[in-house]
């Protein structure tokens, strides 16, 4: 997580960022439409492979030897189908020519990502974890010496065009994908037996749930910005003006939601078995998603306009606005990674999934009407409503199988809780005009003294927390 934190911020802020100042909204738009395209269907590369592979292996090595020569090939034929569906896809919305070399790229760079994951359960599997680590940052650092040299060192090396920055990303991945496919073969020694199509119908058969989990909630999570591009009059300026603000609610996601998923599942799986009190800890975990989450929302609203200047070089009074709009689905989806992560423990994966493919078609039809007449806009609130009826019905579900209260108490809090960071931001910014930075710092800490007065949360109450995941 660590490396994760240190990397991954430098490569979206550093180097993202500079490729659309480089290329334009135009150019960078029609990419992220087009990834977003790879990245929906990307579930189709696995299909439960990984997951079954991992706990497999993980329980007993020696499985290894049979399994791996069959998920090898199993995954190059889910590969061949991905790229021949993702391009018929992309032909039928009248993508042409380079955008399609483009989605080939694309379509490459998910094929390797696949693969690497793959090679990872394995070496995870052997309780290798800092090994494994090392993979989950080496593509990036890769792709960040290639693009940094020939975007800061030599920006004139060569006329940098958006195909290099996905072709980099390629290279960063088969660079990783190699060398853990050379370490994997030193971990474990196998012989190929023979593709076994049986044993692999069992494992994508087992696989199914997820998937569909995970392709209905790829619909509702990243279609938007493809429909910009492919409805719009202005197509690929608005999906570049909908990725600026995009990327800085992906970055919040990932920098707050995904570590946090990643400690709850496990914890929630042991507090499942053991029939253990759910209550504390979703009380405590939904405190600090919120309070961080509200923080940076409130934030953006006070300094949208300075962030979105600061950072893009094409900047307009619009990107603000569409900005300070979709920040909102922040909170929203800080609570679908606390409770989706416990549903999905508890193995209500069907609830999931109609849950996901209702928000998917809500999202499909709401954009396709809308997109159109208002555009980046449009969808930001669009966006705001599927995510949050996603969340409405997890919510309401965990409160039935759990047998919870609605938690007033709770509701009231957060919203005294907002009310006064609100008011400190709007109080400093007017009447003492300090600096943005110390001015964030104030209200932040503000907000974290509130927290601890009223007990909502305690250094004490996470390290037991810690422990028991331990």
């Amino acid at each position: 997580m660590g490396l994760n934190l240190l990397i991954k911020p430098f490569w979206i802020l550093g180097i993202d960022v500079e490729v659309q100042n480089k290329l334009g909204n135009n150019v960078y738009g029609s990419y992220q439409a087009l990834l977003s395209l790879s990245l929906i269907f990307a579930i189709l590369l696995d299909l439960g492979i990984q997951t079954y592979n991992s706990r497999t292996v993980a329980s007993s090595p020696k499985t290894f030897q049979s399994l791996f020569p069959n998920m090898i090939i199993a995954k190059l034929f889910f590969a061949i189908l991905y790229v021949i569906l993702i391009s018929a896809i992309a032909y039928f919305l009248n993508y042409r020519g380079e955008h399609l070399y483009l989605l080939l790229l694309l379509g490459v760079l998910q094929i390797a990502v696949s693969f690497l994951i793959f090679i990872r359960s394995n070496i995870a599997a052997l309780q290798r974890f800092n090994l494994d680590s090392i993979f989950t940052v080496l593509d990036k650092v890769v792709a960040i010496i290639l693009c940094a040299y020939f975007l800061y060192i030599a920006p004139n090396a060569i006329d940098f065009k958006i195909h290099h920055f996905a072709l980099f990303q390629v290279i960063g991945y088969a660079t990783s994908l190699i060398i853990g496919w050379i370490i994997t073969l030193r971990l474990y020694k196998f012989k190929w037996k023979g593709f076994q199509l049986n044993k692999v119908w069992i494992v994508i058969r087992k696989g199914i749930p997820y998937a569909l989990l995970v392709f209905f909630m790829g619909i509702y999570g990243r279609v938007d910005i493809l429909l910009i591009d492919v409805l719009q009059e202005t197509g690929s300026e608005e999906s570049g003006i909908y990725a600026a603000s995009f990327r800085l609610l992906d970055l919040s996601n990932n920098m707050v939601g995904v570590l946090m998923a990643s400690i709850l599942m496990p914890l929630f799986v042991r507090k499942l078995a053991m029939k253990e009190s759910l209550k504390e800890v979703l009380q405590l975990v939904s405190y600090i998603m919120l309070a961080v989450s509200l923080l940076i929302a409130i934030w953006v609203q006070f300094y949208g306009d300075f962030i979105i200047h600061f950072l893009y070089d094409h900047a307009n009074d619009y990107t603000v606005r569409v900005l300070k709009i979709l920040i909102w689905v922040f909170p929203i989806t800080s609570l679908s990674y606390i409770y989706s992560t416990l549903l999905t423990a508890d193995g209500k994966l069907k609830f999931l999934i109609g849950t996901a493919f209702v928000s998917g078609f809500l999202s499909l039809v709401l954009n396709s009407y809308f997109i159109p007449k208002y555009g980046a806009f449009a969808s930001s609130i669009i966006s705001i409503i599927t995510h949050g009826v996603f969340v409405f019905w997890v919510i309401n579900k965990v409160k039935k199988v759990y047998a919870f209260k609605m938690p007033w108490r709770f509701l009231a809090f957060m919203l005294f809780w907002f009310l006064v960071v609100s008011f400190a931001f709007y109080f400093i910014e007017k009447y003492l005009s300090l600096n943005w930075i110390v001015t964030s710092i104030i209200c932040a800490v503000i907000g974290m003294i509130l927290l601890f007065l009223t007990n909502a949360f305690s250094f004490n109450k996470m390290k037991i927390l810690i422990r028991n995941n331990k």
